[in-house]
């Protein structure tokens, strides 16, 4: 599995993207769809996990979310209970809740993306709406670190994930 491609190399592969989500070329909204093409090197699995998580959040499923976390995710979101989610079913109970809070729209600004071994590293914004049922959207933003990796299954998944809520 190659992280860069040409190379096949992991050790050491890092491309960074550091420009707002709004100036990204064919960026309409802002917040609904993700920007990827600034990332050299991304390898097509971790391109395919953030495009299907993406797709996941602002279509409500959980199913979705789900088919992206590694079983022994590991989830930091401060502000939550418990505040480290750990295992794929607690991530389940706690992404059930934050589903049944309303629609989520969101797009992501990945602005440093790092391989190591089998592993990607990413650090980057998202930020979005989120809309209670039958009440009006309210914007929402956090700063992240992800940790992709692969399974036994030779697929690609969430294995670390980091939040912190930011001023939208």
């Amino acid at each position: 599995m190659s992280w860069l491609g040409e190379t096949g190399d992991l050790r050491g592969a890092r491309e960074s993207s550091a420009a707002p989500v709004a100036a990204r070329p064919g960026h309409d909204s802002g917040v609904t769809r993700p920007y990827l093409g600034g990332i050299r090197g991304m390898s097509d699995d971790a391109r395919a996990v953030m495009e299907s998580h993406h797709q996941a959040v602002n279509g409500g499923s959980l199913e979705g979310v789900m088919a992206n976390m590694a079983d022994d995710v590991i989830a930091a979101v401060p502000g939550t209970p418990p505040p480290l989610i750990r295992g794929k079913d607690d991530f389940r109970a706690f992404y059930n809740g934050v589903l049944r809070m309303g629609q989520w729209t969101h797009a992501y600004d990945i602005q440093d993306v790092t391989a190591v071994g089998e592993s990607v590293v990413m650090a980057g914004t998202s930020r979005g709406t989120l809309t209670p049922p039958g009440g009006a959207g309210s914007p929402w933003s956090n700063t992240f670190m992800l940790t992709l990796r692969y399974g036994p299954d030779g697929k690609m998944r969430f294995w670390r994930i980091a939040l912190a809520p930011q001023q939208p």
